[in-house]
């Protein structure tokens, strides 16, 4: 084979023409010595404004077969992350789920808590009054009769008195 010769290719229909292979996979045939289309290492020297677009439209064919492939790449990885960014999905779910319910827990518990502080507030007052009230009545006893007469019992934590 001749140098600078790789891309030439004998046609079926007429073996007498030479055709070029262009990068996208074209084929163009060679009239006049002039093709539209040249393979990437055989630009003229001169920077004419033929050899310019030829240099440009190999450069945007490369770039959009670059980003063909790119596309290709981003649907498998579509494809892969769809599965885990459903089941991400469900975690979030699940997860948002279980907080409310423990909120919602949490929220009770504080009811349950007030309301136990509120009995424990209010056994607090009464025993708090009982003692006034048995402060009082030791009192009026005791003025009514006198000291002598009055003896106190304790049983269960609650006072009674007797008069004797």
């Amino acid at each position: 084979m001749e140098k600078g010769a790789r891309n030439k290719v004998r046609t079926k229909m007429d073996e007498d023409e030479e055709c070029l292979l262009t990068p996208s996979g074209r084929v163009e045939i060679v009239r006049h010595d002039f093709s539209g289309f040249r393979p990437e290492g055989m630009f003229d020297e001169q920077n004419t404004r033929e050899s310019l677009l030829r240099r440009r439209i190999i450069h945007l064919e490369d770039l959009v077969k670059e980003l063909m492939a790119r596309l290709k790449i981003m649907e498998k990885d579509n494809d892969i992350m769809k599965p885990n960014t459903e089941e991400l999905k469900k975690n979030y779910d699940d997860l948002k789920n279980k907080v409310c319910v423990s909120e919602k827990k949490m929220e009770d518990n504080e009811d349950q808590m007030r309301k136990i502080c509120e009995k424990q507030n209010c056994w607090k007052m009464d025993q708090d009054q009982q003692k006034v009230n048995l402060k009082k009545n030791y009192r009026r006893i005791s003025q009514g009769k006198g000291t002598q007469g009055c003896q106190t019992v304790i049983k269960d934590k609650e006072c009674f008195f007797i008069t004797i």
